[in-house]
Formats: structure tokens, sequence, C-alpha cells
């Protein structure tokens, strides 16, 4: 089974900031559901994503590994976006008519 994309959302804010506080912000929920996702996620995969040390928040290399696929992945998906609105910026109609018969 195919981990939620809610959890891979809030796995890459809290890799991309290293923190979870922070990722809570971006995601406007509190930083206990963002930790649980994460943990979800992990169990979901079997691995720990994260080393939960204090003061700092850090990437295993699984952890590494995948958050650079999912930002490729998204990056994908905004090139896909982006090619879609210029398809439709390019799209035009062209009318035609005479007012006689």
């Amino acid at each position: 089974m195919n981990p939620s994309l809610n959890a891979i959302r809030t796995f890459e804010a809290a890799a991309r900031h290293l923190s979870f506080a922070r990722a809570a912000r971006d995601l406007a929920v509190q930083p206990p559901a963002v930790s649980r996702k994460v943990a979800e996620l992990e169990q979901q995969l079997g691995v720990s994503l994260f080393v939960r040390s204090k003061p700092r928040l850090s990437l295993t290399w699984q952890g590494e590994a995948l958050f650079q696929s999912v930002q490729r992945g998204l990056d994908q998906i905004q090139q896909g976006c982006n090619a879609v609105r210029r398809q439709n910026d390019q799209i035009s109609l062209r009318v035609l008519t005479s007012i006689g018969m």
C-alpha cells in the first residue's frame, strides 16, 4: 500500500525545514500532527526517516533519498502544471463573419 499524499506532503515540509514546528506552520496544523504523520509514514515504509536529537532534526540516508525523490516528483508536477497553463494561454479562437448575404 502506498503512503497517502498527505503523509508525503507532511514529510516534505518537515524535511525541507528540518523542523516539525516549522512544517506545522506551513501546513496550518499543530506540531504533534506532523510528528504523527511522519511516524505513520515511517511505519508504512519500515524505516526511520529522521534522526530526532535535540535541539536538531536531521534526515537519515533513507529520509534524504525519499526527500530527493519527492522533490523531483513535485518539480515534475509543477512543470506539468506550467505546460498546461502555457497551452491554455496559446489557445485562441478566430471568428470571421460577413454582414451581407
